[in-house]
């Protein structure tokens, strides 16, 4: 997971929220994940990588994208 993050705040991946908004920060990520944003990791090709989500504990978490996760219900 922290390799996630630390490619994502490196610029070597992207994650933006479901409206299109490029997510720069590690409390930017959070903030967005608080209020119930599905956030989509995506590399520099912008193919999805996965999803992240805040887990029980309210940690970050993530989930590799397949084609059984391409839609995830809240």
């Amino acid at each position: 997971m922290f390799e996630i993050l630390r490619k994502i705040i490196s610029g070597e991946y992207c994650a933006k929220n479901m409206l299109g908004v490029y997510l720069l920060t590690k409390q930017d990520i959070k903030g967005a994940l608080a209020s119930g944003m599905e956030i989509i990791v995506e590399d520099g090709n912008g193919s999805i990588l996965g999803y992240l989500f805040l887990n029980q504990d309210r940690e970050i978490g993530f989930i590799p994208y397949t084609h059984h996760t391409s839609y995830i219900e809240s």
